[in-house]
């Protein structure tokens, strides 16, 4: 095959996905995607870098488009949302693709993509999924009807408060480029929806095909060994995108177990250079800037008219939404991210539980939380009937002062 008929034959493929439905057509995308990710490459080795010049952006276009399309239809079958993307060189000097916001699209360069994926197809479309979640990240920040937060994973309210801070500095930082400061670069790798995207675009790279086929209601052995060897192709490929990760602390097991609540947050953030305890300062500079709540409609859920709500403002959102909705599990896990995410409303619920072990640990996993948060605890104190153990222990650090003063 010369390289004007694999040209020819790539925009053919592009062109023809975009009206295919993602289940009815299923056995003939298999054997589209199986062209590209086989027999394509394979093409192409043979091909001089002479033959290369004139079509091999046309060449990596219509793989692109085509690659886009397919996830773009996965995912909306996944998430019963609208997905999109578009075609812009532009980035291509920062990134293989982004999610622009304000548009609400995904932007995808073929040129930074020939040259960072190459010949690997599950390189390309973990970049192009990993954009997607992006996209569908945004569209959870901006619910506020209860019915349609809960069709969204449950850690998604974890990200929230996260990249808000991230976009709270953007407001600050005149010299912004391509929503890019100083923040967000220091902290960039360790942001929750950058680690959650990364997560799910090698994940489901990995296992989407065998996904689709579990939901095809006409299976038959020979397709079952076709998409089987194909998901195997895939997979194999996969490992040079998990090194990359490895290499490059995209992945780390610590925040993963912290998004997906196996594990309490502990981990850090950089602040002008300073590593900072990230469960305080993130909730810190979100209480500090009430104002913006409105950036984000999911916020709603944690704010009222006059300000931040309580534990057992939640805890009544928490049955109304369960009334409302009937999915007890998922409301749950909503609220119990709302929580996790709030020093004073767990250590609230910490103490009306009586959970004196819980609370030495997160003194100790905090130790500056005594002096930042000491009026809300003192409230908490008179609020409640803590015991003297858990007094003892909210009132170390006074305690601790007083013994200096003495001296």
């Amino acid at each position: 095959m010369n390289i004007n008929s694999i040209e020819s034959l790539l925009k053919k493929k592009s062109n023809s996905i975009k009206e295919k439905n993602i289940l009815k057509d299923f056995p003939s995308i298999v054997n589209d995607l199986e062209t590209i990710v086989n027999i394509f490459n394979k093409e192409i080795e043979g091909v001089t870098v002479n033959q290369m010049v004139c079509p091999v952006y046309n060449i990596e276009l219509y793989k692109t488009e085509f690659l886009a399309e397919l996830m773009k239809k996965y995912m909306e079958f996944t998430w019963q949302d609208k997905f999109g993307y578009e075609i812009d060189d532009m980035i291509f000097m920062i990134s293989s693709g982004g999610y622009n916001k304000k548009k609400d699209i995904v932007l995808l360069s073929p040129l930074a993509l020939l040259l960072n994926a190459g010949s690997n197809t599950s390189s390309a479309l973990a970049r192009i999924i990993h954009e997607y979640r992006h996209q569908h990240q945004f569209h959870f920040f901006h619910e506020s009807d209860i019915k349609k937060i809960i069709k969204y994973p449950s850690h998604y309210m974890l990200l929230t408060k996260n990249r808000f801070v991230k976009d709270i500095h953007d407001i600050y930082d005149e010299e912004e480029v391509f929503e890019y400061n100083q923040y967000y670069a220091d902290n960039h790798d360790r942001m929750y929806t950058e680690v959650d995207a990364n997560n799910y675009a090698l994940e489901t790279t990995q296992n989407f095909l065998i996904d689709l086929y579990g939901k095809y209601p006409h299976k038959n052995k020979n397709l079952e060994k076709k998409v089987i060897a194909l998901q195997a192709e895939l997979l194999k490929q996969c490992q040079v995108i998990k090194k990359e990760f490895k290499d490059e602390k995209r992945l780390e097991p610590k925040y993963l177990k912290e998004i997906y609540l196996k594990s309490p947050i502990t981990s850090n953030v950089l602040v002008d250079g300073k590593e900072t305890d990230s469960l305080l300062y993130i909730d810190r500079t979100i209480k500090n800037n009430y104002d913006l709540k409105e950036n984000y409609e999911i916020l709603k859920l944690i704010v009222n008219d006059y300000g931040f709500k309580d534990y057992h403002e939640l805890i009544l959102d928490k049955c109304n939404a369960i009334k409302e909705c009937g999915n007890k599990e998922k409301i749950n896990a909503i609220y119990d991210n709302i929580i996790n995410t709030d020093p004073m409303l767990l250590m609230t619920k910490l103490v009306e539980e009586k959970d004196i072990h819980s609370i030495q640990k997160f003194i100790s996993n905090h130790p500056t939380f005594l002096k930042e948060y000491k009026e809300e605890i003192n409230e908490l104190i008179n609020n409640t009937v803590p015991g003297i153990e858990i007094l003892s222990l909210l009132s170390k650090e006074e305690c601790i002062v007083k013994k200096k003063e003495r001296r």
